[in-house]
């Protein structure tokens, strides 16, 4: 009988193209020490299409020196690493993770390290700033505190960078009153952690859209000093806000002009007025906020959900009986705002009217305007709860959608507005309004009493409902399959 041999392999073997992608993973750092492992791999690292560069990793490594020395040490490795790497080799991406402090010789530094990498082509530039070392700003900088780094965008003009993620930083703008200044590589910008406390940043970052002129994708997240933010950009396809809380917010206002833009997203962004000029090309929306309890909060949403009509794709909290939770609470001392903020129309001198609305809701009520119809809505994810007062909600937003075809109901909180509603309302049968709906996904379904009733008017009413599929909340770290109900 014969044997066949036993074919060995190991790493060494791979091809270089597989050996330089696995490479890529790695801090640079790291990457550079793998020049000891065999002859082959002395100057590989010289041909690794990715730089990453992790200060909390490296001084990890180093646990015995002080911020400011871990800080120095780090800075000089990383000119190092890119004096050594030959000037042909190809960069893809650039990231960099670091403990920044406004001192010449950092500044210096790190100025010299993204011109490297815009001068050697890179695609991509990922820079976080601000990742503190030490517990306080000062620990080991002899009592001066830190001061953000300013990216200068100059430094993109003719350059190949399509791809810039900027975090913890601020940011000057290229000048030039010879000529009119474009930044024509930039595709995707990510603005993340930009605090201008109270200097007003508008104009820079509505000048700063327009100067990329070819972008299509743009995240603001987490940035403050946003008043009256104006987004103009012609090709513009996806666009991200997040976070901008304001202690006052109904003199603040962000204004969009993006005739190609096919998804939007708002998450927690809370403005007094939202205006969305020419997005007819819009097919995707993701609006939520922190709380369904506060007044602004659902006036922020309902101004948005309203002017989000003609998209195909929604995900939204189910915050559709919130307009008479505000108008039971605040009818008896507070018309005013209420016909101001959620423009609801009823007599502010009328004792009948106040008591009707005031502590009790007993009568039934159209909840749903036809400013909030979504006649081209086919596909909706919903951020809700089981309650009754739910229910109400759920009924209302699918006789608002007529043409959906598939939902998911992501449970995500509970309510405790069920004691607000009459005698009228709470008897009255909740009836689904759903022609064209043929798919229900119940995400994390625990099988409780609510959701088995749910389940069972989607059922009777489900004219073309085909299924319905469940899926288990997760226990601990057990994750069950999804079922069929």
């Amino acid at each position: 009988m014969e044997t066949s041999n036993a074919i060995s392999a190991t790493i060494e073997d791979l091809p270089e193209s597989i050996l330089l992608h696995i490479l890529s993973f790695l801090p640079t750092t790291t990457a550079v020490q793998t020049s000891a492992v065999a002859l082959k791999w002395r100057n590989l690292w010289h041909s690794i299409p990715v730089l990453h560069f992790n200060i909390r990793k490296f001084h990890s490594c180093v646990p015995d020196r002080s911020a400011a020395a871990a800080r120095q040490l780090f800075a000089e490795l990383i000119s190092q690493t890119l004096l050594r790497r030959p000037r042909h080799s190809p960069l893809r991406k650039f990231r960099l993770k670091f403990d920044y402090r406004n001192y010449d010789y950092i500044r210096s530094y790190v100025n010299s390290w993204i011109r490297y990498a815009v001068s050697s082509r890179a695609v991509e530039l990922d820079l976080t700033f601000g990742l503190y070392l030490s517990v306080k700003a000062e620990e080991d900088d002899d009592g001066e505190t830190s001061v953000d780094y300013c990216f200068d965008f100059s430094d993109l003009i003719n350059s190949s960078v399509k791809v810039l993620k900027l975090r913890g930083c601020k940011f000057s703008l290229p000048r030039s009153r010879a000529f009119p200044i474009k930044i024509e590589s930039l595709t995707a910008l990510y603005l993340f952690g930009f605090d201008f406390g109270f200097v007003s940043m508008d104009m820079d970052v509505s000048k700063l859209v327009s100067l990329c002129v070819n972008l299509e994708f743009l995240c603001i997240e987490d940035v403050s000093g946003l008043n009256n933010l104006k987004i103009v950009s012609p090709k513009l396809k996806e666009l991200k806000l997040s976070i901008s809380r304001q202690t006052t917010l109904w003199d603040k206002s962000v204004e969009i002009f993006a005739p190609s833009l096919q998804s939007i997203s708002f998450i927690w962004f809370y403005m007094g007025n939202y205006v969305l000029k020419d997005v007819s090309s819009l097919i995707e929306a993701h609006v939520e906020f922190d709380s369904r309890e506060e007044l602004e909060d659902f006036a922020c949403w309902s101004n948005l959900v309203s002017l989000l009509s003609g998209v195909e794709n929604l995900t939204v909290q189910n915050m559709w009986m919130s307009r008479f939770m505000q108008m039971a609470e605040l009818a008896s001392d507070n018309f005013e705002e209420v016909n101001k903020m959620l423009e609801v129309q009823f007599d502010a001198e009328s004792e009948d009217s106040q008591e009707e609305l005031h502590g009790k809701l007993s009568v039934e009520e159209e909840v749903f305007s036809e400013t909030f119809a979504f006649n081209n809505l086919r596909h909706l994810v919903l951020l809700t709860g089981y309650t009754e007062y739910d229910l109400l909600g759920l009924e209302a937003v699918l006789k608002a959608c007529s043409m959906l075809e598939s939902m998911v109901l992501e449970y995500s909180y509970e309510t405790d507005f069920d004691d607000i509603l009459g005698e009228e309302i709470m008897e009255r049968p909740i009836v689904m309004h759903m022609p064209s709906l043929r798919l229900v996904k119940m995400e994390k379904y625990r099988g409780v009493k609510n959701e088995v009733y749910v389940v069972g008017l989607l059922k009777k009413y489900g004219l073309v409902l085909e299924k319905i599929v469940a899926y288990p909340a997760k226990v601990g770290e057990i994750l069950s399959p999804p079922f069929v109900l």
